[in-house]
């Protein structure tokens, strides 16, 4: 199926006008915009084109099936509410208008989605379909030569024209979607809007304003903030630390100019943590660790994410802590909104990882892609046709809708002005609700929340459209450059056997060794004794295997 120059001239305007909407821009959005897609491919260089599958003005033809047809999917779930996503309302709204069921599989207890995905492929039973397939050991290319996902480039071409149009935009939507050999191993969610940060450094502003302090924006201004908080404010730990010792986006870190991991800069590769600069970020925080500015118990915090994304939220709430990494929902007066602090005076303002001069720019941060949820289909799969068709629907129009969103007039309608706004029905859901994040669960009762589809992350704008804070937390987080951050490389089965038995020593090393620095239990001549014993285990290979991976990328 070819895509005719006027519906791709469509498509590319239409590009320009949701990129100005887009999560990071640092003007208001318009967050009820309905989606457009590339859904309208009537045109008379596809008279090749099924038309039992689409209507004459280009929509999909539905139900897919002419009786219930039932798909298979292996999912790892978790949710406050749902036990399985089978318990969904949309799956069986799914079903009435597609005559598609889906069947939803769940590993019951496991580690990781590597382990559970694992130990589903070892037992020989494949489901239809398999979501985030980018967990094979191996990845996608190996998954196809054992035999266990399908080569998807033909059914893509053939069955899939919403998804083709939106790959053909070029960039990463191209290159995240099909492998270093040409492989298409799996169908990706796709969107047209950034998702928005949802992590970074928060500071207490109302002990700030108390003081007469201006947001920190240095090293310098970070250290005296944090030390009159401590002393004039009687704050015990004022620093969060992540348990790993290095922030999630590489903050403070950064400030010298190298990142938690490896990054490139001008398309060459760098391991941060062997960096001579990364020494002067384990001083800096050795300092003011001695000094009582980071929280001398990190170790021990009950924390989301391992300590990397959210600060403790018991200390938080309770004055023990002032700044730290920060999840957006928790941002301005939410923790007192929230029922969490005693205090209606607290609140948290989004800020930028500190410089070493005003007038630095850092080059790392949170880093979002238009390639998101990977669905692959198995080579057990009944019908693949049907399940293209399916997937394809979701990027059309009416299926992106569908897909995140739910049915209108239930869930969702549209104002008089065109714009997406949740029902009464849906809002009085959320207000009946009793568990913690109302809305977002709320939501995933009528959609899938990163199905294959065009994902449309304006949504979560909806809960917070008044909540002006919460909107700009993510502004700030997202207007931090990035360009240093690596693209999403594939490594070749045997690169990622070798690179695993390289990497799985050296990150723990490397994590016990800056643990160790940071708290004073072992002199700042570790640091030297590190980088030698790592060299020693083939860092230098590690850093070829991703050079290698970039360039790869770099050149599909």
């Amino acid at each position: 199926m070819k895509q005719s120059k006027s519906s791709i001239c469509m498509l590319l305007a239409l590009c320009m006008i949701l990129a100005a909407l887009a999560a990071c821009s640092t003007e208001s959005t318009d967050s009820t915009t309905p989606l457009t897609t590339p859904s309208d491919i009537s045109n008379e260089e596809q008279t090749q084109q099924d038309d039992d599958f689409y209507n004459p003005d280009g929509s999909v033809k539905l139900p897919l099936a002419d009786t219930v047809e039932t798909v298979t999917v292996w999912m790892v779930y978790t949710s406050t509410v749902y036990e399985s996503m089978n318990d969904l309302k949309w799956v069986e709204w799914c079903r009435d208008l597609t005559g598609v069921e889906l069947k939803f599989q769940h590993p019951s207890s496991v580690s990781s989605t590597t382990e559970a995905l694992t130990l589903m492929i070892t037992s020989g039973n494949y489901p239809d379909v398999i979501v985030d397939a980018d967990a094979y050991i191996g990845g996608g290319d190996k998954a196809i030569e054992d035999g266990v996902y399908l080569r998807l480039n033909d059914l893509v071409d053939k069955y899939m024209p919403n998804y083709s149009a939106l790959r053909e935009r070029g960039g990463m939507w191209k290159k995240m979607t099909i492998s270093d050999n040409g492989n298409m191993w799996a169908i990706f969610g796709l969107t047209d809007t950034i998702e928005e940060p949802w992590t970074g450094l928060c500071i207490r502003t109302d002990y700030l304003n108390d003081l007469g302090i201006e947001i920190p924006v240095t090293l310098e201004d970070w250290h005296a903030a944090l030390t009159r908080m401590k002393n004039e404010k009687n704050v015990e730990y004022p620093l969060s630390m992540p348990t790993s010792g290095l922030y999630f986006n590489s903050e403070f870190l950064s400030a010298f100019g190298v990142g938690k991991s490896f990054y490139q800069i001008d398309n060459k590769v760098q391991f941060g943590p062997i960096d001579p600069a990364a020494k002067k970020y384990v001083e800096l925080m050795r300092q003011w660790y001695s000094e009582g500015l980071i929280d001398r118990d990190f170790l021990t915090r009950d924390t989301f994410g391992g300590g990397n994304y959210q600060a403790d939220t018991t200390l938080l709430a309770t004055g023990q802590t002032v700044a730290g990494p920060f999840l957006w929902g928790f941002a301005g007066n939410n923790i007192y909104q929230r029922g969490m602090s005693e205090d209606p005076n607290i609140y948290f303002t989004g800020v930028k990882a500190p410089v070493q001069n005003v007038g630095d720019e850092t080059r790392f941060g949170f880093i979002s892609y238009p390639v998101k949820t990977a669905f692959a289909i198995t080579t057990e799969a009944k019908n693949p046709v049907l399940i293209c068709r399916l997937f394809d629907y979701f990027f059309s129009e009416e299926g992106s809708l569908f897909m995140n969103y739910g049915r209108e007039g239930i869930s969702y309608e549209f104002d008089s002005n065109g714009k997406i706004k949740m029902t009464d029905q849906f809002n009085e859901e959320v207000a009946n609700a009793i568990y913690n994040n109302p809305w977002e669960e709320t939501l995933r009762n009528y959609h899938w929340w990163d199905g294959p589809g065009l994902v449309d992350y304006t949504r979560i704008r909806l809960q917070y459209e008044d909540d002006s804070v919460l909107r700009d937390t993510c502004y700030i987080w997202a207007e931090m450059d990035t360009s240093y951050e690596l693209p999403k490389v594939t490594l070749t089965p045997e690169e990622g056997d070798e690179y695993s038995a390289i990497m799985s020593d050296i990150q723990t090393y490397i994590q016990e060794c800056f643990i160790k620095m940071i708290t004073g239990s072992e002199p700042m001549d570790l640091f030297d004794t590190m980088i030698e014993n790592i060299k020693t285990w083939d860092i230098d290979r590690a850093i070829e295997i991703q050079q290698a991976a970039l360039d790869r990328y770099n050149a599909r």
